[in-house]
């Protein structure tokens, strides 16, 4: 049987040109071909609706306009599906600056952890000072004296072979030479016995045992000689030099071997 004929019986065939009617609540489903034909010169009544031509011209589009929400609350009206921009909407007027540079790792070495290498034990006092690896005793057959003067009176004398190194200052703790002065820093200066290789006048490599003086940056300086020394070099002490710490009118006076460098 043809979709023709069955629709001059009156048997209920859908609108294949309209299948968005029925979706759309435009059309009653089960609508024949001769309503739907009526439909389209003029006004005809489908079910309980009553449908003009426009109505069914345009019935076939999608109506893809947002529908009128609810009001919200009183005065309020929702926008969420109307043209109207928001401040979410809005681009802000002020543009971003730029982003913050990442910060990069640092390797470092902080310093923490030669701070727990030389605390002193049983006390928070940090050591400015470590001896170096090339780190030597004098030979015990030529000593090294120290002469302690305060003007012309002698107040001590003591023998510097005795260990490789000397710490002066005002932390009597640490200190193996006390400095009363309160010009002179806590770890002032260090006198240190160090194995060097050096060429004599012919050009050949020696190498000996000297004494030598380092300031660990105090702070009103070490003098050689009446000279200051700069702070964390190692200077050379040589016979009959004479040291000052700070502003101290006490004297320092080394007594070394004739020779600059004792030779092993």
């Amino acid at each position: 049987m043809s979709t023709r004929h069955a629709d001059e019986i009156g048997l209920p065939v859908q609108c294949p040109p309209f299948p968005c009617l029925e979706v759309a609540g435009m059309v009653p489903a089960g609508t024949t071909m001769k309503e739907l034909e009526a439909a389209t010169v003029g006004e005809t009544t489908m079910g309980s609706t009553t449908w003009t031509t426009r109505d069914l011209h345009i019935a076939d589009k999608v109506d893809h306009e947002a529908p009128d929400l609810p009001s919200d609350g009183a005065g309020v009206t929702n926008d969420a599906y109307k043209g109207t921009s928001t401040a979410l909407d809005k681009p802000s007027s002020t543009s971003p600056g730029p982003a913050p540079e990442k910060q990069k790792p640092n390797y470092a070495p902080s310093g923490l952890l030669a701070a727990e290498t030389n605390t002193v034990a049983n006390t928070s006092i940090v050591l400015k000072y470590h001896e170096p690896p090339e780190t030597r005793l004098p030979p015990s057959s030529q000593p090294y004296l120290l002469y302690i003067f305060k003007a012309s009176d002698l107040l001590s004398k003591l023998t510097l072979n005795e260990r490789s190194c000397w710490l002066f200052g005002r932390e009597r703790i640490v200190a193996d030479v006390p400095v009363e002065h309160p010009s002179a820093s806590k770890q002032h200066a260090v006198l240190q016995f160090r194995h060097v290789v050096k060429k004599d006048e012919f050009g050949e490599k020696r190498g000996g045992v000297g004494l030598y003086l380092l300031d660990l940056d105090s702070a009103n300086g070490s003098f050689l000689n009446g000279e200051r020394v700069e702070a964390r070099r190692y200077v050379e002490v040589r016979h009959g030099d004479v040291l000052r710490w700070g502003e101290s009118s006490r004297e320092y006076v080394v007594l070394v071997p004739p020779k600059e460098m004792v030779a092993k």
